[in-house]
């Protein structure tokens, strides 16, 4: 595993699939020109930091305050609305495929648990870092926010390897 914080490459820990790469910077580049706040998740945000080799989709979590931007820079994106479960309480879902990649944006991700309602903390101040790649910035959601995440969702293999991460990367 890389540690990025510590002269590792980001590059080198990004997808090996240069189709997901393409468009996240496609992504990335007009959300920040709506000026979108929003942060890359789930298992791309853990293959940037080397922690998973595959990633299936793009997972990225918008401030609600921003919907009306978001809908406008995806608008000529295959979108639709998702619908939520009876476990996933988010209040807004959106699918997009680009480039045949499916992209999930969340706006106040919810999960319910045994132990209640966890919500997703994000906005502004939740961006953990930023990164640029081919001139394009690329925002990052707090790592461990996504472990309490995968956790709230049952995806125990997924926060282990975060808690793991954290452990080899003190």
């Amino acid at each position: 595993m890389m540690d990025l914080d510590n002269g590792g490459n980001i590059m080198d820990a990004f997808t090996n699939n240069p189709l997901f790469r393409k468009t996240l910077l496609f992504l990335a580049d007009k959300l920040n020109k709506q000026d979108v706040t929003w942060g890359l998740g789930g298992s791309m945000l853990l293959n940037f930091y080397g922690i998973v080799d595959s990633v299936n989709d793009i997972d990225i979590v918008v401030d609600i305050k921003d919907r009306d931007k978001l809908l406008d820079a995806i608008k000529e994106c295959v979108s639709l609305e998702k619908s939520v479960s009876t476990e996933y309480l988010t209040d807004y879902f959106y699918a997009a495929f680009i480039n045949r990649v499916e992209i999930d944006f969340m706006l106040n991700f919810k999960v319910r648990t045994e132990a209640g309602l966890y919500v997703f903390p994000f906005g502004k101040d939740k961006i953990e870092k930023q990164v640029e790649l081919d001139g394009i910035t690329v925002n990052l959601c707090r790592l461990s926010e996504w472990e309490k995440a995968y956790r709230a969702m049952g995806r125990e293999n997924k926060a282990d390897l975060i808690a793991e991460y954290f452990k080899q990367n003190r």
